[in-house]
């Protein structure tokens, strides 16, 4: 007997629309380590993907995302580097970060989750040419805006589990050395 595939139906959601929004960082999940291949060279680097909620909704009858929040993200490689595009967004947020964190690391999720901002929203397109909406800038949410509240589960999508599941160096799980290890020899 044979099975054949069948056509799905699809629903294409709009992508969050370009401009400047409010958000809620709602999540941050920490990828593991993660094969990189940039300019021809491949590395192993510890990747972190902060979400963000925004405050707008997304208009598509018939979908199960109706009437939901759209959801932003941005893949970080995880370094306290003040050059890393993690640090600074962090400082762009105004998100304090002292040197002895700079130092020895710190809890993102502390950081960041429940931070408001303004996000900047490009649209870029893909290869395939499908259209993506993709963070282009944070800055503080400025005085007089009423903060937005968390109405999602901070349960990682799909694509972040795959992603998690692709860590090549199982083990590596983000938590810092305990205090000793980290000031012999200074």
């Amino acid at each position: 007997m044979s099975v054949w595939s069948q056509k799905g139906d699809f629903i294409t959601i709009p992508p969050c629309p370009k401009g400047t929004h409010q958000a809620v960082c709602y999540a941050v999940w920490d990828l593991g380590m993660q094969e990189i291949t940039w300019k021809g060279e491949t590395k192993n680097l510890p990747k972190v993907v902060v979400a963000w909620e925004i405050n707008k909704k997304i208009d598509c009858p018939g979908s199960d995302f109706h009437d939901m929040s759209y959801v932003l993200s941005k893949t970080y490689t995880n370094s306290t580097h003040e050059k890393s595009n993690m640090m600074i967004d962090f400082v762009s947020l105004g998100i304090e970060i002292g040197q002895e964190e700079t130092y020895r690391g710190f809890d993102i999720e502390e950081k960041v989750i429940v931070k408001q901002a303004m996000l900047g929203v490009i649209h870029n397109k893909g290869t395939n040419g499908t259209i993506y909406a993709n963070i282009s800038s944070l800055i503080p949410l400025p005085d007089g805006f009423k903060e937005m509240p968390i109405s999602l589960p901070n349960d990682p999508p799909k694509w972040v589990l795959k992603k998690m599941n692709q860590e090549v160096m199982p083990g590596v799980d983000g938590t810092p050395p305990p205090e000793d290890d980290f000031t012999k020899g200074l």
